[in-house]
C-alpha cells in the first residue's frame, strides 16, 4: 500500500528524483518518486458514440449521433485534503472565455487504491463534439501545512 509521503506543501513540489513530476502529481497519479520515469495521468481514451454515452449516463448533453473525445484518469482515492479540479480547453492555452466543459461520465471505476475516472470535452455551448480537445487537473493542496 501506498504510504503518504507528502508532509506539507514544500513537500509536495519537490522532485528528488529529477524527473520533472513534483511529489504531489506522482503521489496522486501512481509515478514512482524515486524513478525517472513519464508520467501521464489524463490520457486519451479514444472517442465514443453519444449512443454508448447516453447509455452510460442519460442525463450528457450531446448527441446520439456524434462521436466524442473521452480521457481517462486514474486517481489514488485517499488524497488525504488535496482536491483535484478537472479543466478543459481546445488548445493548450486553457484560456477560452467562457471556457470548454469538461463532464464526467459515470461514477469512477475502483482499481486497487486508485478510481478511474472518465471525462468528456465539450466546447462552450452546445453539443458538438470538439475539433481538439485538453484536459488538465488542477490540484489544490492548500490543505497541506505550509511547511517547516
Amino acid at each position: 500500500q501506498r504510504q503518504m509521503c507528502i508532509r506539507d506543501r514544500a513537500t509536495a513540489l519537490s522532485d528528488d528524483d529529477g524527473d520533472g513530476n513534483p511529489l504531489v502529481f506522482e503521489f496522486l497519479f501512481g509515478g514512482n518518486p524515486t524513478g525517472r520515469e513519464s508520467l501521464s495521468p489524463a490520457t486519451p481514451s479514444g472517442a465514443l458514440s453519444g449512443a454508448s454515452l447516453l447509455g452510460l449516463d442519460a442525463l450528457l448533453p450531446i448527441d446520439a449521433g456524434k462521436n466524442y473525445p473521452i480521457f481517462d484518469v486514474l486517481i489514488l482515492r485517499d488524497r488525504r485534503g488535496i482536491t483535484l479540479s478537472p479543466r478543459a480547453s481546445g488548445d493548450l492555452s486553457f484560456t477560452e472565455d467562457p471556457p470548454f466543459r469538461p463532464i464526467q461520465i459515470g461514477t469512477p471505476s475502483p482499481e486497487g487504491s486508485f478510481d478511474r475516472y472518465r471525462y468528456l470535452i465539450l466546447p462552450p455551448t452546445g453539443t458538438e463534439p470538439p475539433t481538439s480537445g485538453y484536459l488538465r487537473l488542477d490540484i489544490d493542496y492548500s490543505a497541506l501545512p505550509a511547511g517547516p
